[in-house]
């Protein structure tokens, strides 16, 4: 004990003390840089990212588009004229496609399937199929409107990108309101990986629907009902089915007793317009649509009218929901933003009252939008997944907030 007590009493000799590594002289100045760069520009920093990094997708869709088969519909309408036969617009729209392609790719758009071959072949076929794409009169007006100025394809372009920028535009005022612009870069991250560079490449209506209805439904998470019609109405014209959103919305008003009349004039004006547009281009109807897109693609679409079944109606509901959850994003986003919101609902943190009725109407236009016609790709379902997310942000603010800031070890 004695020999113990001598090596630590008081005569016991001082021990050395640790050296000063270079990066523990450095650390408070680094911390003093963090503070000012975190408090003052951080926002600014992320949102400049956020930007260049929108720019720059957009870019390559100048650089590198992308066409489908659904290029030569839309082509055929932007380029008709009063008088032209089945044969002058099947014509026009090879033709011009053909030009804005390789030799490669356009054989894959006329030759990869039982299906394409028949169109190139026959222009009363490719004629039939023109109804369930004339519906959308918004999109092909805009572009019979641009295209005599830059073409067809840059025309698309035009329309991609406007509406890139007003989605978000749309999606940082939403995160403003939240306080949670930090989050900027992770929304377009599940933009991208909802089909986000397919859409903006081709010449499709998917991209601009997308931005309208973001659009309207950020001014309706904001109570703004003048902003949210507007939006919906033109929507509407550049996809029809958007008139379940305006029919959610409505519902919504009615539950939460939320400025309930402009929601109903709101939806008023959408029915007007969605059974003007269905009625003046002579749409094929609901049924022979989900057959074609959902049970069995047809050749020639001239007087189908298969009679309902529910057998094939269960086999579309059934092929959509496995091509969904095996090859697609959307419902595993879908399922973390519901998680997310459970596990903060269970530690008292629940969405007020703007975001409750907006998550209602998500589900509602999500749920009627697949049960009715459950095409499964991610660009169908990509702004009501962005919606999703944008809401769930704002209790996850909230609980981030309340959470107790670092103190002393």
């Amino acid at each position: 004990m004695g020999d113990i007590a001598s090596t630590v009493g008081p005569d016991a000799a001082p021990s050395r003390a640790a050296p000063v590594a270079p990066i523990d002289r450095l650390y408070p100045y680094g911390e003093m840089v963090l503070a000012v760069v975190v408090r003052r520009w951080l926002t600014s920093l992320v949102l400049a990212f956020t930007l260049v990094a929108v720019l720059v997708t957009a870019s390559m869709a100048l650089l590198r588009p992308s066409l489908d088969w659904d290029a030569l519909a839309y082509t055929a309408l932007a380029l008709e004229q009063p008088g032209d036969s089945a044969e002058a617009l099947h014509g026009k729209a090879y033709a011009t496609v053909k030009s804005l392609v390789s030799e490669t790719r356009f054989k894959t758009l006329t030759e990869d399937d039982e299906y394409r071959r028949h169109q190139i072949q026959s222009a009363s076929a490719f004629a039939s199929m023109m109804p369930m794409y004339r519906v959308k009169i918004g999109y092909v007006e805009a572009l019979r409107l641009l295209q005599p100025h830059i073409g067809v394809l840059r025309a698309a372009h035009v329309l991609n990108i406007t509406a890139l920028l007003l989605l978000m535009a749309a999606a940082i005022w939403w995160l403003d309101r939240n306080k949670a612009l930090l989050a900027a870069p992770l929304v377009f991250l599940v933009y991208l990986s909802l089909q986000g560079r397919d859409v903006l490449e081709g010449i499709l209506t998917d991209l601009p629907a997308a931005g309208l209805t973001v659009a309207a439904l950020a001014a309706f998470a904001a109570r703004k009902p003048f902003l949210t019609a507007v939006f919906l109405l033109v929507a509407i014209t550049v996809r029809p089915d958007t008139i379940l959103l305006a029919i959610a919305m409505a519902i919504t008003a009615v539950l939460f007793a939320q400025q309930r009349l402009a929601a109903l004039l709101t939806l008023a004006a959408c029915f007007a317009v969605y059974f003007w547009m269905v009625a003046s281009v002579g749409h094929i109807g609901w049924w022979p649509h989900f057959w074609f897109s959902n049970v069995h693609i047809q050749n020639d679409m001239s007087g189908f009218a298969p009679p309902f079944s529910f057998a094939a109606y269960a086999k579309g509901l059934a092929r959509g929901g496995f091509m969904a959850l095996a090859y697609n994003n959307w419902p595993m986003v879908t399922a973390m933003c519901l998680t997310a919101l459970a596990l903060m609902w269970r530690f008292e943190i629940k969405p007020n009252r703007s975001e409750a009725a907006t998550l209602l109407v998500l589900a509602l236009t999500l749920g009627a939008k697949f049960v009715l016609f459950p095409l499964p790709d991610d660009r169908i379902y990509l702004p009501l997944v962005l919606a999703l997310i944008l809401t769930t942000l704002g209790p996850i603010r909230r609980w981030l907030s309340s959470q107790p800031r670092g103190g002393a070890g």
